[in-house]
């Protein structure tokens, strides 16, 4: 959980039990303008469980809480194949206003898209928002002159806002040679959690986890195909926003395609020499094709180095100090070099 900028509040991953709250919040933001009301069955069917909402969507969201009362809200959609990430539910109640309350709820949103790779963050306001419309241009969105009309009981018609992201630096990519090809992998921070990104040829996935390495999203792009795997960490599943009761209790996602994806849950396995513990992962296998499941168990050998069985296969996997594999049976070998000594 973080600190927000002012003592008192925190900033954290929304709950479905904050449903009653939001609804709240933007209830009354909308009452500001004559006309607008909610609309939960239709343009507002994120708020009645927005947990599960973000997770299903392979967003996120965030709520500003104080003393355990939620004061604001600011999420994101999916990140798109073509860069761009939608900024969306950003929220004050009326008196936190004018602290620079949103103007820090903006700049997460930026940070969580720099480190996924987004070179632009879209959003979409009200025409009836002029007073968000002067702090979105404040923080330099520009109004691009597209509209949309969303058909809904305030007939509310938007204005599309967006924001180029300055270059970032990423961390340098890791090589591996393994039976798909050639690969380069990037591991990158999050503002609370991290992301591996890699590609094989033409092939590119994306693997999201939260700061405990638990799976919320991963990606599969080849082409002109894609598919979105998501998680909410506590075993339910999503694939395309369609839920997958057949990987219910699933505590990780499997890329066959790469060794990368071993890294979160040897991340959160705490095993001594000797231990053993056995996940149970949601496959994905490439895009358009459905996922299934798979039972692993992991010994601990070493110091840096576990037993991976599948069935009948036993895979030794030597991973460095961050968990990142090294080497996977004779299958993959990492062909970089990687600085441990930060």
């Amino acid at each position: 959980m973080e600190r927000a900028p002012l003592d008192g509040l925190q900033l954290r991953a929304v709950r479905d039990e904050d449903a009653p709250a939001l609804i709240q919040l933007v209830g009354a933001a909308y009452a500001e303008y004559p006309g607008c009301v909610l609309d939960t069955p239709g343009v507002d069917d994120d708020l009645p469980a927005p947990g599960t909402t973000a997770a299903r969507r392979g967003g996120r969201w965030w709520v500003l809480v104080q003393d355990g009362a939620v004061v604001g809200s600011i999420g994101t959609g999916p990140p798109t194949a073509d860069g761009i990430l939608e900024l969306k539910r950003c929220y004050l109640e009326a008196n936190w206003r004018g602290r620079g309350l949103a103007t820090r709820l903006v700049r997460r949103v930026e940070d969580h898209a720099a480190a996924l790779g987004v070179t632009e963050v879209e959003l979409w306001s009200d025409t009836r928002f002029t007073a968000a419309h002067h702090r979105y241009e404040t923080l330099g969105y520009r109004r691009t002159g597209q509209t949309r009309d969303l058909d809904d009981p305030s007939d509310t018609t938007e204005f599309r806002f967006v924001r180029e992201l300055p270059p970032t630096p990423h961390p340098p990519p890791v090589g591996y040679t393994g039976p798909e090809g050639d690969e380069e992998a990037v591991a990158e921070a999050l503002p609370d959690g991290s992301v591996l990104t890699g590609r094989i040829g033409p092939l590119r996935y994306d693997l999201e986890v939260d700061h405990a390495w638990r799976p919320r999203r991963a990606e599969l792009h080849h082409d002109g195909r894609s598919s979105r795997l998501t998680s909410d960490g506590q075993g339910r599943w999503w694939l395309d926003g369609a839920e997958m009761a057949q990987l219910a209790g699933c505590t990780d996602v499997g890329l066959p395609m790469t060794p990368t994806a071993l890294q979160p849950v040897l991340r959160r396995l705490t095993l001594g020499a000797g231990d053993r513990a056995a996940a149970q992962l949601a496959v994905l296998e490439a895009p358009a094709r459905m996922p299934t499941v798979l039972d692993v168990t992991w010994t601990r050998q070493g110091a840096r180095s576990y037993l991976q069985q599948v069935g009948d296969d036993r895979i030794e996997v030597e991973v460095d100090r961050f968990g990142l594999p090294i080497r996977v049976g004779d299958r993959w070998l990492r062909t970089t070099e990687v600085d441990e000594r930060g």
